[in-house]
């Protein structure tokens, strides 16, 4: 199963994101097994543009949206949406 995630170079949410998803892959080993590609929406914009989202970090499963960073959220709050994401995803397996 491979999660896309939608970036900015220098997103600050982004670099938030990349960290708690090494925090929490240290805490469940299991989420290792997870891929991931990331794309960095204003690298490939042609390829943005076809999802629908429009805040980033954006998730995707496929071309469903699993959620998308809002600017108000903490880091814990982040932290929980990125952990429901790869606990679903682990258990699917």
């Amino acid at each position: 199963m491979e999660l896309t995630i939608f970036e900015l170079t220098d997103c600050g949410y982004c670099a938030q994101e990349r960290e708690l998803i090494e925090e929490l892959t240290r805490e469940h080993p299991e989420y290792a097994k997870i891929k991931i590609t990331r794309i960095l929406e204003d690298e490939h914009p042609e390829i943005a543009e076809k999802y629908d989202y429009f805040n980033v970090p954006a998730f995707f499963l496929g071309d469903v949206k699993l959620f998308e960073t809002s600017p108000f959220w903490s880091r814990m709050e982040m932290r929980q949406y990125i952990d429901e994401v790869f606990r679903s995803m682990t258990e699917e397996d």
